[in-house]
């Protein structure tokens, strides 16, 4: 038996067969994990003995940038020759993203292939601590989302002029209070026209005819109830309608810099309006 390993010509060649900004990417992804190896286990990534020896470094590192403080340092920076002072911010406040890890660890698996190992990064030690790390930034996530209760959403009202000169005032306060009274998404506030709207004496219905959770399009009903305060949804909701001249199509269009109402005819062109 004979045994032929690729020259170092044709693993050159391997590495031209990707484009050059993803070459820049795993040359720059793989120099940075070379200074880890160096700086934690006095090694280069290709001195391991085995493949479950590459997967444990590989691992470790993955871990290492989602955990260690020390990671951050590394985000804006450059190991690459002639790159090291571009778009150089060594003092990030966030850690890597899940997102950014795997586009690591795909330039990890592909350099450690090139030069021989058969690096999977199906392996358990690989997969599960990549799992583990997009779980971790979910569940973050999460915490940190907030409800809006009543008295959040009366302090955003109030934040907002008195300025019915303003288009973008009025506009706003009918689409906070409606998406707050009503529980709907933005795809539903923005799909909302003027149809679909039923007046009433103590308040309107809304038909709400297709949602993400209604893939049946059989749509539904909601009610928002008229009441004598500043945070009437109906109250600013019928304000909205009476500046912006509005009796059919959608309710909520965009203003531009000049306090135009851009408002889209069936045609698709764009027809622009000023109202004073």
């Amino acid at each position: 038996m004979v045994k032929i390993s690729l020259n170092d010509n044709v693993s050159k060649l391997k590495e031209k067969s990707k484009a050059k900004n993803t070459q820049d990417k795993y040359n720059g992804d793989w120099l940075k994990f070379i200074d880890y190896c160096k700086n934690k286990y006095n090694c280069s990534p290709l001195d391991v003995d085995d493949l479950e020896s590459a997967y444990a470094l590989t691992a470790n590192y993955m871990d290492w940038l989602h955990e260690d403080p020390e990671a951050k340092i590394l985000k804006g920076t450059s190991n690459i020759p002639g790159r090291e002072k571009l778009n150089n911010n060594p003092y990030s406040s966030s850690a890597y993203k899940s997102s950014t890890i795997q586009r690591i660890l795909a330039s990890i698996t592909y350099k450690y292939r090139v030069n021989g190992f058969q690096f999977d990064r199906k392996n358990p030690n690989i997969s599960e601590t990549i799992s583990a790390i997009v779980r971790d930034e979910k569940n973050n996530k999460s915490d940190q989302a907030k409800e809006l209760l009543k008295a959040d959403i009366e302090k955003i009202i109030n934040k907002i002029p008195d300025d019915n000169d303003d288009f973008r005032n009025i506009r706003d306060k009918a689409l906070i209070l409606i998406g707050f009274y009503s529980f709907c998404r933005r795809s539903e506030l923005l799909g909302m026209k003027y149809e679909h709207l039923n007046f009433e004496d103590d308040g309107v219905q809304v038909l709400i005819p297709f949602s993400k959770t209604d893939q049946k399009g059989e749509g539904r009903m909601i009610y928002l109830p008229k009441n004598n305060s500043p945070y009437c949804p109906v109250s600013a909701l019928k304000n909205w309608l009476e500046v912006a001249l509005i009796d059919s199509g959608p309710l909520f269009y965009k203003i531009n810099k000049a306090n135009n109402i851009e408002k889209y005819i069936l045609n698709n062109k764009k027809s622009k309006s000023k109202f004073n």
